[in-house]
Order: structure tokens, then C-alpha cells, then sequence
């Protein structure tokens, strides 16, 4: 009776009529004889209130109350007993780790692709284009090798022009990033890119000379200038063509780095970490999953009200830090699990709450299903790991 007692409680949240039911089970049937499986019960209960509906009319509220109440109750019933279910799910590998040792179903983690469900939103001829991380790099340069339609709307092609893309060299084949934006490690850059692009925001003429005698935007990391009138005569093209660039994509892919960043004193970021003589104009920030997820939000929202079609792949970088600025309190290895950690949970929370985002499991591929993943310095990855991820890019999003 104690297990009836708790059982009735789940289903039915009016405790008067909970009791009501108890008592009578007790009354009449102490034994549990008619009662003594969960399907019993739901019988019982569900012709018991249908012959109230007869009988009262003036209850019908509290009586359609409980009605909903086990309806609610067999329908998460049901959706518990199939959660683990290898046979009701897309890909029935989806459900238990892979275990190579197991005595019916051996499977391997490295022949395991970690998605679920295709979302076909895009084809070949579709305009795409990219920004993030160094691991955005790879990817856009495999979207050109393989001829996507990749949007490029800036170059640096002129010997003359005093710009420098580290990486690039004039006349090369495969541009590295859509616009010359650089590379971007933190979110705030994904937002302040927008925020440029499109006048949201007016940003001050910053620049650096760092120990080489270039000159450095701290908004565009891996971009140099010899001169500061390059910088000057670059500017407004390089913002016009950042817009473009937004303008055009129909899908676009960021690759988010990491979760710590350096801020300027008119609350702007860094793109990346300060070089030795800008320390005194920056502090360190440590973002939480909230400032990811309304970085991000503000990119995708800024763009999508002047391009309906643009569409969003999240995807988190694998690559690891390159140095912390907590080594006070957390190791270079407890900081980027952290970091990525809670940028992993900032790309579930976008996805979930926009209906053109989607996520790209390239961190799980790489760091979990690819055996053989790394170059020599455990950082970078090897050419192959990210042909695989390009082709998982294919079998989840290209039609």
C-alpha cells in the first residue's frame, strides 16, 4: 500500500482525490488483486473519473483536472521507458558509449560520427562563410578546396597596399576568412564584428606597433600594417567589406575559442591576448555561459535584421589554450576544459532557443572520436582530422 500511496501521488496531484482513491483501493481491495499492475491502475482510475462526469456536473473542473493529470502521467511514462531505447532513436548507437569490449554490440568511439539528426539547409551553390578561431581557418580553406560556394568579398593581394595577413601571401589560391576580420577568439569579437559592420556601434581608430615595428589593430589579430596611413586608407574598405560579407551568407560557420579575453578600457575586447607593450591599456575577463550566449545572440541578431536568410553553425574549437590568464589559481589544462566547457554550453542554449542555429560537433569529433587526431605539439590538428569534420559537415547540413 505504501508503494500505491506513492504512486497515486505522481499521478494525481489533487491530494483530496488522491485519497480518494487510495481509500477506496484499500476498501475494497487490500489485496491488490485488480490493482497489482500500473495498467490496472490507469484503467481504474480513468473509468472511475469518466462515471464521475456522469455523476456530477459540478465537479466536472477538479474531475477533467485529473483526467489531464494522467494523461500527462502515461505520456511521460512512455517517453521514459523509450529514453533508452536503441531501437526508437535515429541512430540506435546514439544511446550507450561505445564499448569495443562489449559481448553483443562492440563498437568503437573512433568510428563513431557524435550527431543525431541531418539538417539539410544548405547545397554546394549555397553562399557560406566563416569566422573564429585558428581551427576556423581550416575549415574555410577545406569549403574552398572542395568548391562551396565560400563568400569572399576581401583579399590582400596588393604588394603595395602595406597590409600584411599572416598566413597569406598576395596571389594566394584560398583566402583565410571571408573579409580580412582576422581571427577572432572570443565572443565579444563575434559581436563587436557586427557592431562595425553595420553601424551599431562607433568604435575608436586603435592601433598598436608591436616588437616588430608593424602596426596592430587589437580588433584583428594575425592583420599587420607597415605604416599607420595603411591602416587609414584600409579602414572603411575592410568595414564595407565585412558587411558585404554578412550580406551574402546564407549559412555561416563560427568556431568559438575560448572563454577568457582582454578588455579595453570603453569595455571593447581584444581579439586575442595583448602583446608586452599594451598590458597597461587591457584587463583580464573571464566570461560566463550567460556573456556567450548574449555575444553571440547580438552577432546573429545584428545580422539577421538586414539578412532574413542568414543562418548560424555553431561549432567549438578543439584547440587548446595557448596560455591562461588564471594560472594563479587554475592550471593551462583546468582552464581549457573550463573554457570549454562553458562555451559548450553557451552553443546548446543558442541552438535551443533559435530556430537558425544549428551546432557542429567538431570539438566531440576531434577530441573524442578521432584516434590519431593531433600534430606534434598536442595544439593543432593534422590535415585529415579536419577533412573528417569537413565531412561531417556534408553528411549533417548539405543536401
Amino acid at each position: 500500500m505504501r508503494h500505491l500511496a506513492y504512486l497515486l501521488k505522481a499521478i494525481i496531484k489533487n491530494s483530496a482525490i488522491e485519497n480518494m482513491f487510495l481509500e477506496h483501493i484499500q476498501t475494497n481491495d487490500p489485496e491488490l488483486k485488480y490493482h497489482n499492475t500500473l495498467f490496472d491502475l490507469i484503467k481504474f482510475i480513468k473509468q472511475s473519473i469518466i462515471e464521475q462526469f456522469k455523476a456530477d456536473s459540478i465537479t466536472e473542473e477538479i474531475w477533467s483536472e485529473a483526467l489531464t493529470n494522467i494523461c500527462e502521467y502515461e505520456r511521460n511514462y512512455i517517453d521514459s521507458c523509450a529514453r533508452y531505447n536503441a531501437n526508437k532513436k535515429p541512430d540506435p548507437s546514439a544511446v550507450f558509449w561505445p564499448n569495443p569490449d562489449h559481448p553483443t554490440r562492440p563498437l568503437s568511439k573512433y568510428n563513431a560520427l557524435p550527431y543525431v539528426n541531418k539538417v539539410p539547409i544548405m547545397d554546394m551553390d549555397t553562399p557560406i562563410g566563416s569566422a573564429g578561431s585558428c581551427f576556423a581557418f581550416e575549415i574555410a580553406k577545406f569549403f574552398q578546396q572542395d568548391g562551396y560556394n565560400y563568400v569572399i568579398t576581401e583579399r590582400n593581394d596588393n604588394p603595395q597596399s602595406g597590409l600584411v595577413i599572416d598566413g597569406y601571401q598576395p596571389g594566394d589560391k584560398y583566402a583565410k576568412f571571408c573579409a580580412n576580420y582576422g581571427i577572432l577568439f572570443n565572443t565579444p569579437s563575434f559581436k563587436q564584428l557586427a557592431e562595425k559592420a553595420f553601424g551599431i556601434k562607433k568604435f575608436d581608430k586603435l592601433l598598436f606597433q608591436s616588437e616588430t615595428g608593424h602596426y596592430v589593430d587589437p580588433y584583428r589579430e594575425n592583420v599587420f600594417f607597415n605604416t599607420k596611413e595603411a591602416y587609414l586608407a584600409d579602414y572603411d574598405k575592410h568595414i564595407q567589406a565585412v558587411k558585404d560579407s554578412f550580406l551574402s551568407c546564407k549559412v555561416f560557420v563560427v568556431t568559438l575559442g575560448l572563454n577568457e579575453c582582454w578588455e579595453l578600457p570603453d569595455g571593447t575586447v581584444m581579439s586575442r591576448n595583448p602583446r608586452n607593450n599594451t598590458y597597461q591599456f587591457v584587463k583580464h575577463r573571464t566570461l560566463t555561459v550567460e556573456e556567450n550566449v548574449n555575444n553571440i545572440q547580438s552577432f546573429f541578431d545584428i545580422i539577421k535584421q538586414y539578412n532574413p536568410d542568414f543562418k548560424l553553425i555553431i561549432s567549438l574549437s578543439p584547440i587548446p589554450f595557448l596560455a591562461t590568464g588564471r594560472a594563479d589559481t587554475h592550471h593551462i589544462i583546468t582552464a581549457n576544459t573550463h573554457s570549454k566547457a562553458v562555451l559548450r554550453v553557451a552553443a546548446e542554449e543558442l541552438v535551443n532557443n533559435n530556430e537558425d542555429m544549428y551546432y557542429l560537433p567538431s570539438y566531440e569529433l576531434v577530441t573524442e572520436c578521432t584516434e590519431d587526431a593531433w600534430n606534434s605539439d598536442t595544439r593543432h590538428v593534422k590535415p585529415e582530422t579536419v577533412s573528417k569534420v569537413v565531412n561531417m559537415f556534408k553528411e549533417i547540413f548539405v543536401k
